[in-house]
């Protein structure tokens, strides 16, 4: 009989110590398999995230260099110009015959043509004294004589400055008669070398499509779009412009531009937005990449159930 008890008890001890075993080693594995799939999930997105980052990142970092090559050669050719000789004796010398005016003008009509042939990105290359002396690209066309350029914030801007260019917003370029173009203008003052006096500009256009095509040519997803502010927050690029100017659409201008990060991300659920940011030292334009996180994370759920199922095999076993 005592051995019986004595069996029964130990039999029962065993069976509570198994009991516990077992339970232990359920939660204990249970809980592995929870962290893993939090873990997992949690880091495939971050790294979804990150790795879209650095692909928008790179992209708009490069439009903002190809952008910064384009205004590195407009200004090589706006000092070229305006410390011409040629240019210098023709807009204000006042000694020269009309037979040696000629020949500056051809001179200078041959230089200008000879720019605008080579770069499809020049729309106009322009060059005038206050005198009235002027010369509009090849020769073949002529300022608009119900413009005064002086009125114009761009043109006073460069006035204003006592070396160096201006660069405008984009706008429509109205000073040349009979052409119409969407533009970014670089411009310059002449200054007159027999006076020292600021007394005539250069400008040339940057042509708007050469911008637009960098920018629409640079994949951000199906939804997404690559957009370009100036230091005061004008849009001088967005793909939807018109809508932007007639108040039917709104971005987000104020945070771009007060931004200390690189990127940021808003919260609006299915569409919510990536927003990465490259400012330019050189022409104070920032250039703004906007991706959907939805179009992101495409492959979010099917990752998602791949863990899943991992999990559920692993449990089961």
């Amino acid at each position: 009989m005592f051995f019986q008890q004595l069996k029964r008890i130990w039999d029962k001890i065993f069976s509570s110590i198994r009991t516990s075993l077992i339970v232990s080693f359920s939660v204990l594995i249970l809980s592995a398999l929870l962290v893993f799939l939090f873990v997992s999930l949690n880091y495939t997105q971050d790294r979804i995230l990150n790795n879209s980052i650095s692909y928008t990142t790179q992209i708009i970092d490069l439009i903002n260099h190809d952008i910064d090559s384009y205004i590195d050669y407009m200004e090589n050719i706006s000092l070229l110009v305006s410390n011409n000789n040629d240019v210098q004796q023709y807009l204000f010398a006042q000694t020269t015959s009309p037979e040696q005016q000629k020949t500056l003008y051809g001179r200078i009509q041959a230089q200008f043509k000879t720019v605008i042939e080579s770069r499809s990105d020049i729309s106009n290359i322009v060059v005038f004294s206050n005198s009235g002396r002027s010369i509009v690209n090849t020769g073949n066309e002529v300022l608009n004589e119900y413009i005064s350029l002086y009125d114009l914030e761009w043109a006073m801007e460069a006035i204003k400055r006592d070396d160096g260019t201006s660069l405008s917003s984009s706008h429509v370029q109205n000073m040349i008669r009979n052409k119409y173009q969407w533009v970014v203008t670089l411009s310059r003052a002449i200054r007159n070398p027999y006076t020292n006096e600021r007394a005539g500009l250069f400008f040339i256009d940057l042509n708007y499509d050469i911008i637009s095509d960098l920018c629409e040519n640079n994949s951000m997803g199906d939804m997404g779009y690559i957009y370009i502010l100036d230091e005061e927050g004008n849009v001088i690029y967005h793909p939807q412009q018109q809508l932007i100017y007639s108040g039917l659409k709104e971005e987000r201008i104020q945070e771009v531009l007060k931004s200390d990060s690189r990127y940021f991300v808003t919260n609006e659920g299915d569409h919510s937005r990536l927003y990465t940011i490259s400012k330019s030292e050189k022409t104070g334009w920032t250039v703004v990449g906007v991706a959907y996180t939805a179009e992101l994370m495409k492959g979010k759920e099917e990752t998602q159930l791949i863990y899943l199922l991992t999990t559920g095999i692993l449990l089961a076993v």
